[in-house]
């Protein structure tokens, strides 16, 4: 059983992952394989598809899916040209660059890249704890600092690691899909 499961989650995890970086126009077509922020960036455009949002937090039918990004240029950049002309859940995305200092703004995620320091990242995420906001991080435990959900290395692959208590705090449900595929969840809330 142990051994159709991992190869099931595995699946899940290339599937997403591939689908989303090989797809029309994602990135041009090489035999080279796809650069950390770029798998980042594709993570990110996909996890807001599993997540079960309040309907309060978006202004109306038509408000698009807001994406933060602070302390990773590389991984913005990625994302803004993935995202061009795509949707999440019938939404439009928007990316927004973030400044190191800037309040919590009206995002519905917001990515905190390890350039800024583990310090600085605790920080932002302190800002939006309790709101219903999806607070992802690529710091050295970052699901301590008090993130819904961190990036990690494993095998030279990029993962991520789930804090489904994180989110619930801010009114948000993560997929039980979502969490199949994460390298690690925790049951425990800062």
């Amino acid at each position: 059983m142990f051994p159709l499961l991992r190869c099931r989650r595995l699946c899940i995890v290339a599937g997403v992952v591939a689908a989303a970086a090989v797809g029309p126009g994602a990135y041009p077509q090489s035999s080279a394989a796809p650069t950390a922020d770029q798998v980042k960036a594709v993570y990110l455009h996909k996890f807001a598809g599993y997540v079960d949002w309040p309907p309060k937090v978006f202004a109306d039918s038509t408000a698009p899916f807001v994406v933060g990004v602070v302390g990773a240029d590389n991984v913005y950049s990625e994302l803004a040209r993935l995202v061009a002309g795509r949707t999440v859940q019938g939404r439009a995305v928007e990316v927004r660059r973030l400044a190191r200092g800037e309040a919590a703004g009206a995002v519905h995620v917001v990515y905190i890249g390890r350039e800024l320091g583990v310090e600085a990242a605790a920080g932002i995420v302190a800002g939006y704890k309790g709101r219903p906001v999806l607070t992802v991080t690529d710091l050295p435990r970052g699901i301590d600092a008090g993130a819904a959900l961190n990036f990690i290395e494993s095998d030279r692959r990029v993962r991520f690691e789930a804090a489904p208590a994180v989110a619930e705090q801010g009114g948000l449900r993560l997929s039980s899909r979502l969490l199949a595929v994460a390298e690690r969840v925790s049951g425990a809330s800062p």
